[in-house]
């Protein structure tokens, strides 16, 4: 994507020498393939992160707050497997599933009930008038399931992030009651049997999760990706 393409192009420029240098063998095994990709991407984030912590940080509040912030870099570990599960399942290469990797940094806001869709605005408001960019937007609480608005931002200079929304139950329901039941249904290892297990005690879960009001109908208009 164009706002993202100064990232980007360093990776490509990097596994481009590679393949100058060594005719091809250094993608010759998918796993140390996903784990060198990994580790450029998670670089980058890290150089990022410097800038855009102390920024969200500023628009902490008594009604909001950022959570897990030691959590805010995703290992190169995990990110490998990300790599690894999404080229297999979009039927696409390592490098194609770079492009779709937005949360090597990634963030969380808890908001207050009663401040929430509010407060989710004020915070696209005030980042977007700081030169960010929202490029994807997904409002889930009016789903059958995981509850939470999910976004992706980009910098002023084009890095790629993820700011997830969520209250003090929404995000208990997703970290702590069904993440176990999450990375059932995204394994490969597990049966469909299992699969159908899992998504249906994730739906039970979230369902008895309350709605802040006005959260369900709140959509970011100016976001390239809107949709709820």
């Amino acid at each position: 994507m164009q706002t993202c393409k100064k990232y980007l192009s360093s990776l490509f420029a990097v596994l481009l020498a590679l393949l100058l240098f060594t005719g091809g063998s250094a993608f010759a095994d998918e796993e140390k393939d996903a784990a060198l990709l990994a580790d450029i991407l998670c670089k980058l984030a890290a150089d990022k992160e410097e800038d855009v912590t102390p920024l969200l940080q500023s628009l902490e509040n008594d009604q909001r707050h950022l959570i897990s912030l030691n959590f805010r870099l995703k290992s190169p570990e995990s990110t490998a497997r990300k790599l690894l599960l999404n080229a297999h399942d979009m039927e696409i290469s390592l490098i194609e599933a770079a492009e779709t990797v937005r949360d090597t940094l990634r963030y969380t806001f808890c908001l207050a009930d009663e401040q929430y869709t509010a407060g989710v605005d004020e915070i696209l408001k005030e980042l977007s008038a700081r030169g960010y960019t929202v490029e994807k937007f997904r409002n889930y609480w009016g789903n059958d399931g995981y509850k939470g608005i999910n976004t992706n931002l980009a910098t002023p200079d084009g890095f790629v992030f993820e700011l997830q929304f969520h209250t003090a139950d929404s995000y208990d329901a997703k970290e702590n009651k069904t993440h176990d039941l999450y990375e059932i249904v995204r394994s490969e290892q597990s049966t469909p049997e299992e699969k159908e297990e899992a998504d249906a005690k994730q739906r039970e879960i979230f369902a008895a999760v309350p709605v802040p009001e006005g959260a369900i109908d709140y959509v970011w208009a100016q976001t390239r990706q809107a949709a709820a």
